[in-house]
């Protein structure tokens, strides 16, 4: 027995795919006439959605509306209509198909919410760093963090200029192996 039986085809039909297609709006239409149900269907439609509140909005003083039990959708767009139709038409295996490829495209995009999050809190420390109330210890952990730059800087130069000796001395040898017809470049 499911959720839609005392509900007719055609109440079915304009529910189909729309925000109002949940258990509990089901629940409350199949009491009706089948004429009503209809009727109340197309009326319901036709009405705006109620928008859902977002937790934030009550904790910042706003006003909240009491929980309901009917879950509040929204309207689907003729895009999303459009691709719920393409959806259905599939196979069982290209509907698992486009599942499987679906959930590894959202496995990647938490991934990378995890390593921006990530992100943001090193930027977020960075910044307290910087905008500390001891601005002595700010001061020391900067000079420390140039130091650290300027001796990198120098151990490159340094690498630099070991690895052009080695170039002058290949050259050189080069040269040398010319001069004794060995090498001919």
């Amino acid at each position: 027995m499911s959720r839609a039986d005392g509900v007719c085809q055609e109440a079915r039909d304009l529910l189909r795919g729309t925000r109002l297609d949940t258990g509990v709006y089901l629940d409350q239409i199949k009491k009706l006439e089948p004429a009503e149900q209809v009727a109340k269907v197309q009326a319901d439609l036709a009405a705006p959605a109620k928008p859902k509140l977002k937790p934030e909005a009550a904790a910042e003083g706003e006003p909240s509306m009491p929980p309901t039990t009917e879950t509040i959708e929204p309207v689907d767009s003729p895009e999303v209509a459009k691709l719920r139709k393409l959806f259905r038409s599939l196979t069982p295996e290209a509907q698992e198909d486009e599942y499987l490829g679906l959930h590894a495209d959202l496995a990647d995009l938490k991934a990378q919410i995890k390593d921006l999050k990530a992100e943001r809190d090193g930027l977020k420390s960075q910044l307290s760093d910087l905008t500390a109330d001891d601005k002595d210890e700010v001061i020391r952990r900067l000079t420390a963090s140039v130091k650290t730059a300027e001796n990198a800087k120098w151990r490159a130069t340094e690498e630099q200029g070991r690895a052009m000796k080695q170039v002058y001395a290949f050259k050189k040898r080069v040269e040398e192996l010319e001069q004794m017809g060995v090498v001919k470049l």
